[in-house]
């Protein structure tokens, strides 16, 4: 497991063993040789074999091969490398390995274009951007069409929030779907519907602080929301119509440290154990608060 503490002076990965029984263990943290503040994104390629983050402070992105057989030793790829833009903060690999990256703030006559009227650093979250995805067979990239030869399409489709929602944060793809669960810090969590049917909606979550990330347990079938504001973690079921509904409220520390949770099954997650990343990373002389860790990603050893 890989997460990164996003600082001005230096960015730096914390890499961590998963054992057996789902605890965690830091077995190093590495310089990324980029800057931050903050933005906090982070993927790993299982058939490339790397690691790619993003520099947001230099506008950079950093490459680490990953050893398979100790996922945990990564190392450098020379030197980070432009994003080609200002400011980037999130990126996202497809299954060929191919690497594709959202920038804050565009510099013009560079790859792609987005309509937002940003500073250099963005002023937000509102009004900024925040993720990039393929959707579920990797035809689209979230918003934009991927040609054969790996262009970007001349004309993007836009799509606006259901109706009471208007953060729209993450993008988390709905499996057999063409559809996406995106968290809303405004209000809790939408369904956006890119079909064609009219089915995207938007759901409240109650007493809710800021909603910001989403992930899919293929185990369960159900999607685990976080909430920054509340430290808590809401499991949320998604039906073949695109209705979703809430099973169940998990509170975690808000602090510097990873919460392990089990999942059973649906509606039966629990917390099994808390890794500390705060005292560890000082000891190394690595500055951190509860606003440093940002992102946070795996990869299964082979």
């Amino acid at each position: 497991m890989f997460t990164v503490i996003t600082n001005e002076p230096e960015n730096t990965i914390i890499a961590a063993t998963i054992n057996g029984d789902g605890t965690l263990n830091i077995d190093r943290a590495v310089a990324t040789g980029g800057r931050s503040l903050h933005g906090g994104g982070i993927e790993a390629s299982a058939k490339g074999k790397v690691l790619a983050t993003v520099n947001p402070g230099s506008n950079t992105i950093s490459l680490f091969s990953i050893d398979p057989n100790m996922p945990t030793n990564i190392s450098p790829l020379g030197d980070p490398v432009s994003s080609e833009g200002e400011f980037p903060m999130s990126l996202i690999f497809n299954t060929a390995g191919d690497l594709c990256v959202l920038n804050g703030v565009v510099i013009s006559n560079t790859l792609r274009h987005l309509p937002l009227n940003q500073t250099t650093p963005p002023n937000g979250p509102p009004g900024t951007a925040s993720q990039i995805v393929f959707n579920h067979d990797e035809s689209h990239l979230i918003v934009s069409d991927v040609t054969a030869d790996g262009s970007l399409s001349a004309d993007f489709k836009q799509v606006t929030p259901p109706s009471g929602g208007g953060l729209p944060f993450s993008l988390t793809p709905i499996p057999g779907k063409n559809a996406f669960v995106s968290t809303d810090p405004a209000l809790g969590f939408s369904v956006l519907d890119l079909s064609g049917q009219n089915k995207s909606s938007a759901f409240a979550i109650n007493g809710q602080g800021a909603t910001c990330w989403s992930s899919f347990s293929a185990k369960t079938g159900n999607f685990y929301l976080t909430d920054v504001g509340t430290s808590t973690v809401t499991e949320v079921h998604v039906d073949d119509n695109l209705k979703a509904s809430i099973f169940l409220y998990i509170m975690s520390a808000n602090a510097t440290s990873v919460d392990v949770l089990a999942l059973p099954g649906a509606g039966k997650a629990r917390k099994i154990s808390t890794l500390d990343i705060s005292g560890p990373a000082r000891a190394a002389g690595v500055p951190i608060d509860r606003n440093s860790l940002q992102g946070m990603t795996h990869f299964i050893r082979q």
